[in-house]
């Protein structure tokens, strides 16, 4: 224990009361914490036993001194007595049979010394027995998973869960005390046992932030002898659980917020109450009743004036049918369409209720609503979906109720079809279909991607019902009156809550299906926030709960599938606990999997095959590959799955080897299956095969491992790619109990060293080439299930790390899951860790980590080198003296020097502080002077040039040392030779992981992943927890050897002085050869951007343009390296937190892994017309003509995403807005690729009634122009529109529209299909003006003619047509247009420039149906094609029509003439195709 100073840190006080057995040991424990200056007192309470005997033992320790009360406290009593005493700032109150672990108190005073706002720190504890044995570790309910530091509602949580603080385990901070202390005088009830548990929240009212360490560091004894094992066995805590929640609940602040946890804080308190006989309720029932009034009091409703209407007229107030309940928080983009679609209901018998959970303001948005009956309620604080639903349930006023989320919509006929359900029967619950449409957000347009109809059924099942949620809550109806019955929604769910709330309603109210889908449930693809995904963590238990509230159907059925979902829901999460990923689609109330679409794209295509198979006979044989199945436990049924995956390869294999512990089967293995019966083991019988076996490469997998049908295809490819590899492995997931479908993927980095020997992440599935395996002795067979592993280690250390290849596809499906394969196999991991560090010569020992199956290395150097540690500093005094302070105090590493690198500092109390640091002359802790402009590279080479050091450590001024051992953690490995750098982990003051490692691409050139986690988290793959190689760390805190810093320049001075230095730093130390390091065994504190609080806000301007600049250096330098990180892995995403799967198929899917054609990457402006057949369609014909090949995509790609493509050519439709000139900018900036510029109409003269012209900048020629700038040709549809652009572009080139043959080939409509001859239009919905030409000649004519009209149609038209037609999407535009049956088709068009430019188009389309067609004489309809032209004359367009009408034949067989050019010459075809390709080629 330190040597107590003038005024120690921490008093530590004892109640002593007749514990002689056991004070010893607690003072002991007391006596030898080590790390902070501590007083200990005994307050011995009129002892009896030999407690005083031991007391006088301690007589003369240091720090340590007793006294005897002059009478007996009792409990409560010296418990005050203990915690005035003494001088120390921070006080712990220790009974005399508690112990305190090594560590304890230095964790707590570090922790309360970084939060001066928090009154107290706890700790958890371990229950001990009378002979100090472990009894259980003391896990509450109300102990968080991890460390926290505020941040947390402690009254209502400790009132919700029981107290969850030992009193034994806290450190209080002594200042607080007179603003706590009672009106008496003390600090604890004298009166109360739970004297504690009262203390605890009236601090927590008055400071609300306390500190929680996630360790058990405390020991509390259980024994006969305590007052609390007696306390429990009357109605004492009855009486003190009552009072207690009388007393906050008499605190305003509290009771609002035990108001928003009331079912929580009552249900702890009816189930202590329920314990007790009737007579003992009896007594408390009055002040029960008043409490449950104070807690349900119901929420306050605040009603915005101006957005609430009056009720709709058809309906008097308090009488509409529905009560549609709309929640929201912070999407008021979103809620507008939600809303809109609410308003455009075709029934309006409705009344709308909008709760607003304390999001961003709404009431603009209400604005545009003024004519709908909306009641708006906005809550006063954040509580939640389930608290703001059941805030509209009790205040509406229609008889059914339906729900909509923000972001989903209502059809328009969505209450009208439940209207209808509830004519037939007013006493249900009725629902719908729901569309799952997946959508991106660009340009703040809401752009869809897919739509299906997921949940499709037939009648309701409850039994289906029972076991998961298929029946989304946007499409139903019930009657308001079921509140009454069932309740409200329980706002103690996390999530599932309207599941429950179903299920409830199917025990009162029958459910009809109403099957039609009349909402739409939209999804972003990578969204990350929907309530289900963020509770998925707890599914489990939630639905353990939800199972065991509604019992159901006791049918085998319900029973066999709960228990599989359970199943499902365990492994998911087990493989979440040892850092795997999640598996995605266990259930539907979890939604759509993110995996299960991710799968289904990887599907080849014709073309993608028939270049596979091309590139095959290029060579003169295929490669050999001996697939070998190791079956350790006679499974016959997992060895026909594992064989049936090998015989449905697209590259099968000739034979099939077998090792199994059963014999051979009597009936024989098989046409060419070799079984080898090995009840020894299998490693040494295949050796002795391999060394006889010709074949080139053998693949290992285990019986039940399944194989994707592309992974031999895959793998051959890169065999042929990489003849230097000795072994592959590859991603994974894993085998689902059904056999037949797979979850919980592991995208794997590339070789990984550190990863490797921490676990086993390449799993035991692994490809090896014969020589190589040969070359290398084979497998061990010592290490048996981890001889892979152990050849791995082998092929790098003697072949090199390139040795070992990595396939970053999903081939293998294991039978077993990796992270259940990992933990069964710890111990031979490490052996086999072991073993290599023994090959390589290396002093140091494989060692398990506590608590889990990993491993770390622990490395035995011989010295202690001298470490330089570089602070750079200006003003900001707090944040600098609590490193420096920090760290001086808790480093225990003997062997550094600190150099405060002093960068201007402007104020007086900073200059003050540095003049006397450098004033002391102390040689370990220099203050240097770097008096010029902020430049942190120049300041940290500067230092480095100053260091006496060995090694360096960068560190940040807002860092703060938690940890004594922290330098020796960097130190480990930062002295092997092959490490360059070594990196830590970094937390926020409030326990969240600040730094895990750093991902290239990630956000940008380089991001750190996992930020805002749990400090304990495992993260993917458990890369939170273990050692591991990165390409960068942050230099926040980084160790490197200082020859290193030298060899590679130090940091760039130029191109980074503030931004990516560290980055571009560690990547040249790395080019260099070096290793970087991560360890998690190092971790220090990090505020994170203090520098950058007190910027001058005129200096943002040039501090922006300073990152950009700083960016596209990086990008410059780095790029193909910052978009191929092979510490990540390219299906995990670089636009989230990191380690996400990237839903894109086009940046994951690239089967090719050469280039056997131009890679175009083409972005559509829209999924319409233009897009289809300006971009889409010819992209699509050239793919399938091996033409091309590349993708498409909606989103403008960043750079990073862009590089990962590498694109030969970029098609560019349409893009004009600021946002896509901006990625434009960066296409020019950073890519090589050929770049095209796409426009099929001009778009400077848009017809005056056209819709799209409001849509067009203010002033579009400018933004062509400047689009036009940064691309190297022009492609239009027309020549008059070339003439039109003239001058925008040096190269424009013109290809016509042609129509794709899929869509128009076989398509042609029936003549006289009508009573009188059917004469209509075709199109979209921009022609108002060309439609109204002929508004005169529909109205002549609507007696002789049926009129049809599809797509659109003026309002002064629709009295006289005949039918009409709503617009179909675009792929059944075709088949729709010739279901129309025209006789004759007509295509007016306005004279203006705009159509003159237009393509022909709509007569191919009318031709390619059959139809005889009428147009305008108008430049883009002249030409060869058989259709009669006219002027926009009234009477030349009747007589037209007439002449045509009065001979028909004639007319139909100008249709077929024209059919048969359309077919001819106008299809996207063969020589067209070329004609494509050479626009989109550079010369």
């Amino acid at each position: 224990m330190t040597q107590a100073a003038a005024r120690p840190d921490i008093t530590v006080a004892v109640m002593s009361y007749n514990n002689a057995r056991y004070i010893g040991q607690t003072i002991e424990s007391v006596l030898t914490q080590e790390g902070v200056s501590v007083e200990l007192i005994v307050f011995d309470d009129q002892s009896s036993d030999d407690t005083l005997q031991v007391l006088d033992s301690f007589v003369g320790r240091s720090g340590f001194r007793y006294e005897v009360n002059p009478k007996n406290l009792g409990m409560m009593g010296n418990y005050n007595h203990c915690v005035e005493s003494g001088s120390g700032r921070y006080v712990v109150v220790l009974g005399s049979d508690d112990l305190i672990y090594p560590g304890h108190l230095a964790s707590m005073f570090a922790a309360l010394e970084l939060h001066p706002e928090a009154p107290l720190a706890y700790t958890q504890c371990n229950w001990i027995d009378e002979d100090g044995k472990l009894v259980r570790y003391a896990e509450h309910a109300g102990h968080y998973p991890h460390s926290y530091f505020g941040h947390r509602d402690e009254v209502v949580d400790l009132l919700s869960v029981d107290n969850y603080i030992t009193p034994s385990a806290v450190m209080l901070r002594r200042s607080v005390f007179d603003a706590v202390r009672l009106a008496e005088g003390p600090l604890h009830r004298p009166d109360l046992v739970a004297g504690d548990w009262e203390l605890w929240t009236r601090i927590a009212r008055q400071y609300p932030d306390f500190v929680f360490l996630h360790q058990a560091s405390v020991g509390y004894r259980v024994h006969g002898g305590q007052i609390s094992q007696s306390f429990y066995g009357s109605d004492k805590p009855l009486a003190e659980h009552t009072e207690i929640l009388e007393l906050n609940l008499a605190d305003p602040a509290a009771r609002e917020r035990m108001q928003a946890a009331a079912a929580r804080i009552w249900g702890l308190y009816t189930a202590r109450l329920a314990n007790y006989a009737p007579e003992v309720q009896e007594k408390y029932r009055e002040r029960a009743t008043a409490i449950y009034q104070a807690l349900f009091v119901p929420a306050a409703v605040l009603v915005a004036a101006a957005p609430v209407a009056t009720p709709a007229p058809q309906q008097a107030a308090g009488e509409a049918l529905f009560s549609v309940i709309i929640t929201t928080y912070n999407r008021p983009d979103m809620l507008r369409d939600a809303i809109a679609s609410v308003a455009q209901q075709t029934c309006r018998d409705f009344e709308l209720l909008l709760v607003n959970d304390h999001g961003a303001p709404v009431e603009d948005v209400l604005a545009e609503f003024a004519d709908l009956p909306i009641t708006y309620v906005r809550q006063g604080k954040n509580r939640g979906l389930s608290a703001a639903r059941n805030t509209a349930l009790r205040i509406a006023r229609g008889r059914f109720v339906c729900y909509l989320d923000d972001d989903d919509l209502m059809l328009p006929d969505h209450l009208e079809t439940l209207r209808q359900g509830i004519q037939a029967d007013d006493n249900a619950v009725y629902y719908t279909d729901a569309w799952y449409v997946g959508e991106i957000l660009q340009d703040g347009q809401r752009i869809e991607r897919s739509r299906d109809i997921p949940y499709r059924h037939g009648g309701f099942s409850l039994e289906r019902l029972q076991v998961s949620n298929y029946i989304p809550v946007n499409t139903w109806c019930h009657p308001l009156a079921a509140t009454q019955r069932i309740g409200f929604f329980d706002e103690s769910l996390p999530a599932l809550e309207d599941w429950e709330f179903l299920l409830r309603l199917s025990g009162q109210y029958q459910l009809v299906h109403l099957e039609a889908p009349t909402v739409e449930v939209r999804v972003r693809e990578t969204e990350q926030d929907r309530m289900s995904q963020r509770q998925r963590k707890n599914f489990p238990a939630l639905f353990r709960d939800i199972y065991g509230r509604h019992a159901g159907i006791n049918t085998e059925l319900v029973s066999n599938a709960r228990q599989q979902m359970i199943a499902s829901l365990d492994a998911e999460m087990q493989a979440g606990a040892a850092g795997l990923p999640q598996a995605q689609g266990a259930s539907a109330a979890a939604g759509e999997s993110v995996y299960l679409r991710w799968q289904a794209e990887r599907q080849l295509t014709i073309a993608q095959g028939m270049w596979f198979d091309a590139r095959a006979a290029q060579f003169d044989h295929p490669v050999n590959i001996l697939p070998v199945l190791i079956d350790t436990e006679g499974a016959m049924a997992q060895l026909v799955r594992s064989i049936r995956s090998l015989v449905g390869q697209l590259r099968p294999a000739t034979q099939i080897l077998i090792l199994s512990t059963a014999p051979e089967p009597a009936s024989g293995a098989g046409e060419n299956v070799f079984w080898y019966h090995c009840p020894e083991g299998w490693v040494d019988p295949l050796n002795a095969v391999l060394q006889q076996a010709q074949t080139d490469w053998v693949y290992l997998l285990h019986a039940g491992d399944m194989l994707d049908k592309h992974a031999f295809l895959f793998l051959e490819e890169q065999i042929r790619s990489q003849p230097k590899v000795a072994c592959f492995y590859h991603d994974e997931d894993a085998v689902l109990a059904d056999g037949n479908s797979f979850d919980m993927p592991i995208f794997k980095p590339d070789f990984n060293l550190d990863l490797l020997r921490s676990q086993g992440y390449i799993g035991r599935m692994l490809a090896i080439a014969r020589p190589a395996y040969l070359q290398l002795g084979g497998l061990s067979a010592a290490l048996g299930e981890l001889s892979l592993i152990d050849f791995a280690f082998k092929a790098a250390e003697q072949l090199g790390f390139n040795a070992v290849g990595h396939i970053a596809e999903v081939l293998g499906h294991a039978g077993v899951p990796l992270g259940d394969w990992l933990n069964a196999n710890a111990e031979l991991h490490r052996q086999a860790v072991q073993a290599h560090l023994q090959r390589i010569g290396a002093r140091a020992a494989a060692i398990g980590i506590a608590g889990t199956d990993l491993t770390r290395v622990v490395f035995e150097h011989a010295e202690q080198p001298l470490v330089s540690i570089l602070v750079p500093t200006k003003d900001q005094l707090p944040v600098l003296r609590r490193c420096v302070e920090s760290l001086l105090e808790l480093t225990s590493y003997p062997n550094y020097e600190l150099l405060i690198v002093d960068n201007n500092s402007e104020t007086a109390e900073a200059k003050a502080y540095l003049d006397g640091i450098a004033a002391m002359g102390v040689e370990r802790v220099r203050v240097l002077r770097y008096p010029q402009p902020f430049n942190f590279a120049a300041i940290n080479n500067y230092a480095a040039g100053e260091a006496r050091g060995d090694y360096l450590v960068l560190l940040n001024n807002d860092t703060a040392i938690v940890q004594p051992d922290w330098l020796q953690q960097l130190l480990n490995h930062a002295q092997r030779p092959e490490v360059g750098i070594v990196g830590a982990k970094l937390l926020y003051p409030d326990g969240r992981i600040q730094h895990g490692g750093v991902v290239l691409g990630l956000r940008g050139p380089a991001d750190h992943p996992f930020i805002g986690l749990p400090a304990d988290a495992p993260g993917y793959m458990n890369r939170l927890v273990v050692d591991q190689n990165y390409q960068v760390v942050t230099a926040a805190c980084l160790a490197v050897r200082k020859s290193v810093y030298l060899e590679v320049g130090g940091m760039d001075e130029q191109a980074f002085t503030v931004s990516y230095n560290d980055v571009d730093f560690c990547l040249k130390v790395g080019q260099a050869g070096y290793l970087t390091v991560w360890t998690p065994h190092a971790v220090v504190m990090h505020e994170g951007s203090v520098s950058q609080t007190q910027i001058d806000p005129q200096k943002q301007e040039a501090k922006r343009k300073r990152f950009q600049a700083e960016q596209a250096a990086m990008y410059h330098k780095w790029l193909p390296l910052l978009a191929r990180d092979p510490a990540y892995n390219k299906n995990l995403s670089v636009n989230g937190n990191g380690y996400e799967i990237d839903p894109r198929p086009l940046l994951t899917w690239q089967p090719l892994s050469w280039r056997p054609a131009p890679v175009v990457l083409a972005h559509p402006a829209d999924s319409m017309g233009c897009g289809q057949y300006r971009v889409i369609q010819p992209f699509m014909a050239m793919e399938q003509g091996q033409r091309i090949s590349g993708g498409m995509s909606w989103e403008l790609l960043n750079p990073v995403d862009l590089e990962r493509i590498s694109p030969d050519v970029l098609v560019l439709q349409r893009q004009i807005t600021d946002e896509q000139y901006a990625f434009m900018s960066g296409f020019k900036q950073f890519s090589t690729a050929f770049k095209v510029y796409e426009l099929d109409d001009y778009l400077p003269n848009l017809p005056l009634k056209s819709m799209h012209r409001s849509h067009m900048p203010k002033d579009i020629v400018k933004a062509l122009r400047r689009s036009l700038s940064l691309v190297d040709r022009f492609v239009v549809s027309t020549a008059p529109l070339a003439e039109a652009y003239a001058g925008m572009h040096s190269d424009i080139r013109v290809v016509e529209n042609r129509l794709p043959v899929d869509w128009w080939s076989n398509v042609q409509g029936q003549r006289r299909a009508g009573r009188k001859p059917r004469v209509g239009w075709g199109g979209g919905s921009s022609h108002t003006g060309d439609l109204e030409l002929i508004t005169s000649v529909v109205k002549e004519l609507a007696g002789e003619v049926e009129w049809v009209f599809f797509g659109m149609c003026p309002d002064a038209l629709r009295p006289f047509i005949h039918e009409f037609h709503n617009g179909v999407p675009i792929a059944e535009y075709p088949a729709k247009l010739a279901s129309l049956n025209l006789d004759l088709a007509l295509a007016p068009l306005e004279y203006n420039q705009f159509n003159e430019c237009k393509s022909n188009l709509r007569l191919l389309e009318y031709g390619a149906c059959g139809f005889p067609v009428v147009c305008t004489d108008i430049v883009c309809y002249r030409g060869d094609l058989p259709v009669t032209r006219v002027k926009n004359r009234h009477k030349d367009w009747v007589d037209a029509i007439r002449g045509h009408l009065a001979d028909l034949d004639g007319t139909f067989a100008m249709g077929d003439a024209l059919r048969e050019v359309v077919l001819r010459d106008w299809m996207l075809k063969d020589e067209h195709l070329d004609t494509w390709r050479k626009a989109w080629m550079p010369d």
